[in-house]
């Protein structure tokens, strides 16, 4: 989406990482995930308020599955300005790319993204609809590259999940939930997401040794591992589509 509106960006893998970049060279806009490891982004933009000088300093918007007034609240007093919703549209994305520079470094959080979809549904299909838009215009085949890697990345994922239950580690757990979270609401794949985030929201500060606790998660490691065979075979059928 970045490559289709005209802007060239760096990746990186981890609020460090982030650091690191900064202090390579300055950036105009950082697009900061809130759950990474080794450094989260609300510590990482901690970090580059305190430590970088104000001609250094690039906006920061946040980007997040969650929308609660606390999770807003904690950007706004980590020094984040902006703030979009995943799965982000073109539309987000472009506005928060407009903004860049209309305002002060630590200035007002303002915007929020509509709702994710209640995962009432199995697949919603505008979204791999806008993909396949976008890889039209850019002469790529995205839903298609994303669905495959999704497909191939999804089954180890889950794989991690069921040993960090095995292992009762509650963090570990609710981080990959998290992940899973935020991969399947891009491309649509509303069920997975949502059981994705009952998962997040179980383990966070949940004592795994507990067996009702170890027992009902295991219920919804489950019920992912179903969902996700349902929905598999129509998320390829409406890529290649």
């Amino acid at each position: 989406m970045l490559e289709r509106l005209g802007y060239q960006a760096d990746v990186a893998g981890d609020g460090i990482e982030v650091l690191e970049a900064l202090r390579r060279e300055p950036y105009d806009l950082i697009l900061m995930d809130l759950q990474m490891p080794k450094m989260d982004g609300l510590e990482a933009t901690r970090r580059i308020r305190a430590e970088f000088p104000r001609a250094r300093q690039p906006r920061i918007v946040a980007m997040t599955a969650n929308v609660l007034r606390e999770q807003r609240e904690a950007c706004l007093a980590a020094g984040m300005e902006d703030f979009v919703q995943k799965p982000v549209g073109l539309d987000e994305l472009r506005a928060a790319l407009a903004s860049c520079g209309s305002r002060e470094p630590g200035g007002p959080l303002e915007s929020l993204a509509p709702a994710p979809p209640d995962g009432s549904s199995q697949l919603d299909p505008t979204y791999l609809d806008n993909l396949r838009q976008l890889g039209e215009l850019s002469g790529k085949s995205l839903a298609r590259e994303v669905v495959t890697h999704f497909s191939a990345e999804t089954p180890r994922r889950l794989d991690r999940m069921r040993q960090a239950l095995l292992h009762s580690d509650g963090k570990d757990l609710g981080f990959l939930a998290h992940s899973l979270k935020g991969s399947s609401a891009q491309i649509g794949a509303v069920r997975i997401a949502s059981l994705s985030a009952e998962i997040e929201e179980k383990s966070e500060n949940a004592d795994l040794t507990q067996p009702a606790v170890r027992d009902d998660l295991g219920d919804l490691l489950a019920e992912l591992e179903r969902e996700l065979e349902r929905t598999m075979p129509l998320l390829e059928q409406a890529a290649t589509a």
